[in-house]
């Protein structure tokens, strides 16, 4: 996303970054958490959300659900 000019977003209703926040928190992730924890990557949410889904794609990978 920074690449194509959007380096500050995060599409926190995306399952699959709610589903790695939570394999990291270990906690249940709504998109209203999502929203909260992006405060903190203000500048940065586009990489925020790539290594999320980074983490997403690992997980899935590791657990043979594909690619």
């Amino acid at each position: 996303m920074r690449v194509v000019g959007h380096p500050d977003v995060i599409p926190a209703g995306d399952v699959a970054l709610q589903r790695a926040w939570s394999r990291l928190t270990g906690t249940p992730a709504s998109e209203a958490e999502l929203q909260q924890a992006r405060e903190a990557w203000k500048g940065w949410r586009s990489d925020f959300a790539f290594y999320l889904w980074l983490d997403n794609a690992a997980n899935r990978n590791a657990n043979g659900a594909g690619p």
